[in-house]
């Protein structure tokens, strides 16, 4: 298995950093593009170059596309359709960094981008595409991950400031929590398949964690406090059914979220 060069997209946000450094030691080349660096991938025009492409560039999470709509449908959407249609032209093959949250777009801006994504991948694919649609769980750990505006990350930064950690709701929501080694493995692996299928493959652990349980391992029993009327509860409940990665790619996650959160 080898991969010349992959084209990443979005390679300076939090997977991207960290599949970089994956992609190192495995001896593989690279090219970033990045906003950060203001390259756009609306400004792509050397899809043919390269041996695949890892589309990670997105407005990421739900309140950040809701606070700005325009640059979520142009990033999300336009810039989604126009890579993909770019990497069918010459027959690239691509990795599309879809979410959990895509099977309900009704919910939020986001997951309507990502399932609108999602569609264009699949019909894509009909025509001879080679788009591997991959739906990551909640993704942690690695470099850069305190920096995001999600739960673990924000008990993490409350614990070292010594406040309280706070828990919306009463803490019984549960979630499927990956760590970003394990995405970076499944990325890599979709990458030298030539297994590709019409359907979204979930990308996830396996196993459900409450929010509760992480606020216990990270601060313990006494450590955080309850909001429960909260506006950001999310949904009860958020599993990821792992047998279409392990049919497909031969991909289960490894990492262990207890081991992670008693030594990162």
């Amino acid at each position: 298995m080898y991969k010349k060069e992959i084209l990443i997209t979005g390679g300076k946000g939090y997977i991207g950093s960290n599949l970089v450094d994956y992609l190192e030691e495995k001896d593989c080349g690279y090219t970033i593009i990045d906003k950060k660096d203001d390259n756009w991938v609306l400004d792509i025009n050397d899809v043919w170059r390269y041996d695949a492409v890892v589309h990670l560039a997105a407005e990421a999470g739900v309140c950040e596309c809701r606070d700005d709509p325009e640059t979520a449908i142009i990033t999300n959407v336009e810039s989604t359709s126009y890579i993909m249609n770019e990497a069918k032209k010459y027959e690239v093959p691509l990795v599309f960094a879809s979410s959990g949250a895509a099977p309900t777009p009704y919910e939020s801006l986001y997951g309507m981008t990502k399932f609108i994504g999602e569609c264009i991948a699949k019909r894509l694919n009909l025509y001879k595409g080679k788009n591997h649609i991959l739906r990551f769980a909640n993704v942690y750990g690695g470099k850069y991950w305190e920096e995001k505006p999600s739960v673990i990350p924000l008990f993490i930064n409350a614990k070292a400031k010594g406040e309280k950690l706070v828990v919306n709701g009463n803490g019984s929501q549960t979630r499927d929590f990956i760590h970003v080694n394990d995405i970076c493995r499944a990325i890599w692996l979709a990458l030298n398949s030539d297994r590709v299928t019409n359907q979204p493959i979930p990308i996830g652990s396996g196993r459900l964690t409450s929010i509760l349980e992480i606020a216990t391992m990270i601060g313990g029993n006494n450590s955080f406090t309850f909001y429960p009327d909260s506006d950001k509860i999310g949904v009860q409940e958020v599993s990821v059914d792992t047998k279409l990665a392990e049919d497909i790619y031969d991909f289960k996650a490894k990492e262990l979220i207890e081991y992670h959160l008693d030594n990162d």
